[in-house]
């Protein structure tokens, strides 16, 4: 799932340029009126950590 969907699905605005790394996608964004970092996780070690967290609860 790329970036796109992520802000059309979680009602994300763009606020800065994208960044790509050689295992995620960072993107600036406006959630709620509030400045966030959407990250989309690339990588199979980047999605395991973001599978931790999701069961870590945060």
């Amino acid at each position: 799932m790329g970036v796109d969907s992520y802000l059309q699905g979680w009602n994300l605005t763009p606020d800065g340029e994208a960044r790509r790394t050689p295992s995620s996608d960072l993107q600036p964004v406006v959630w709620q009126g509030l400045p966030a970092m959407l990250k989309v996780a690339r990588s199979a070690e980047e999605r395991r950590g973001n599978d931790l967290m999701v069961w870590l609860d945060g």
